[in-house]
């Protein structure tokens, strides 16, 4: 909503809390950056790093959920 009445600042702040957030669904990492409306914030100075520690937590997390299947056999390698 703020990126489309031009309020980019407030945008990038809320997409900053969204950030924190755990557990991102994989459909939306894979297509975060080429959603139009996130797009309209690449050009704030913290879009980088928070595109970045979103992608982080998710391949974190993705490992963490990957290892914890090892162990219960239910991946094999």
């Amino acid at each position: 909503h703020y990126t489309m009445t031009g309020n980019r600042g407030l945008a990038m702040e809320h997409f900053k809390k969204f950030s924190e957030q755990d557990n991102f669904l994989y459909w939306f990492v894979l297509f975060l950056e080429d959603d139009p409306i996130i797009s309209e914030l690449s050009g704030h100075p913290d879009f980088n790093p928070t595109i970045k520690k979103i992608k982080d937590k998710f391949w974190e997390r993705n490992k963490e959920v990957r290892q914890s299947l090892e162990a219960e056999g239910l991946i094999l390698e």
